[in-house]
């Protein structure tokens, strides 16, 4: 939803507002595994953190599905703007012959979507992961007796 508001906004060209979908994720997170708490009371930090990782592990596929229909159909032009900005890059790269950089341009788009697909995966896990270490934190623990 946020990089859907974002595609036809000019809130993409704020630097802070990058940050905007991790605060959402680690604040969703946490209040999840809080909620889940709630309704399990107490429990141990393990049971609370696998509960939270199952969940950030549902967001992490959906994240995937959807960075990859966006690039391949709602937003081509995501994948055009960085094969621009790719080919300025290397233009400006002294070791680089003019001959030789839409070989390199056609290179290094080979990988951007197999790179852009495992930072969201990657990123997805670790800071959701994070969301619910703090959750499992301070979910309620029950007492060995």
């Amino acid at each position: 939803m946020i990089n859907l508001a974002t595609q036809y906004s000019s809130l993409k060209n704020l630097n802070w507002f990058a940050f905007v979908p991790t605060i959402v994720l680690v604040s969703l997170s946490l209040i999840g595994v809080l909620h889940f708490a709630k309704q399990t009371g107490p429990n141990s930090f393990g049971n609370f953190f696998a509960f939270g990782f199952k969940t950030v592990a549902v967001v992490t596929c959906i994240m995937f599905l959807y960075t990859l229909l966006s690039i391949k159909y709602f937003f081509p032009e995501i994948k055009e703007k960085a094969r621009q900005q790719t080919k300025e890059y290397i233009i400006k790269q002294p070791n680089i012959l003019p001959d030789n950089v839409d070989s390199e341009t056609e290179k290094a788009m080979k990988a951007y979507m197999p790179t852009t697909l495992s930072m969201v995966i990657m990123s997805t896990l670790v800071v959701g992961a994070i969301g619910t270490v703090i959750g499992a934190a301070l979910a309620p623990k029950s007492t060995k007796q």
